[in-house]
């Protein structure tokens, strides 16, 4: 074999390695049966009455959870093949899902971070401000949610700027388990023996 074909194959090796691995290690994780676990607002402390402090999950809360908003599901999906956390929520007859991009990925941890900034150049009188992070550990089966917002009026550049609108909680939320769909790697198993077979 001569010095060219032998670097043709190594990196044909290496390539399809790559794609094969790809394959192996996307995977969908869901956690079902997610409830608001502990709530920290801090504009509207009233509701910090309705958490529960529980130490794991509790089939007891999350029933309650689950009465109080009318739902019937709340689940969690962690997507790493097209890279998104998803939020599944509501009643039979109206299920919604509200995708985030995920932003950072470490050891099972699945981030996804955004901020909003006010526009300079904006002649508007409204100002708005927005923080939210979202993250899911699907070690421990739980997640972390952060919002933080503020609206703002500008009437005139004497008077200080009127509050509209603020948020500013952090939620807790424990969800029951974490099923692991592993990307299929069968086809890219044999796909790849038969390159290499051919290339020897």
């Amino acid at each position: 074999m001569g010095f060219y074909e032998m670097i043709i194959k190594y990196l044909s090796i290496i390539v399809l390695s790559l794609l094969w691995g790809n394959n192996i290690f996307a995977k969908t994780i869901t956690l079902s049966k997610c409830y608001v676990n502990i709530m920290n607002d801090f504009e509207n402390p009233s509701n910090n009455k309705n958490s529960y402090n529980d130490n794991s999950w509790s089939k007891k809360s999350y029933t309650d959870f689950m009465k109080g908003w009318g739902w019937a599901i709340s689940d969690i999906v962690v997507n790493t093949k097209t890279g998104y956390l998803s939020i599944v929520t509501g009643a039979q007859d109206n299920i919604k899902k509200a995708d985030h991009k995920i932003t950072n990925y470490y050891k099972g941890i699945a981030i996804h971070e955004e901020q909003e900034f006010p526009d300079p150049n904006s002649t508007s009188q409204l100002s708005t401000f927005s923080d939210f992070k979202f993250q899911v550990n699907t070690k421990s089966n739980s997640a972390t949610i952060i919002n933080i917002s503020s609206t703002h009026a500008f009437y005139n550049a004497k008077d200080p700027p009127t509050k509209i609108d603020v948020t500013n909680y952090k939620q807790k939320l424990l969800c029951k388990s974490g099923n692991q769909e592993k990307g299929s790697n069968n086809g890219s198993g044999n796909l790849l023996k038969s390159i290499l077979k051919s290339i020897n």
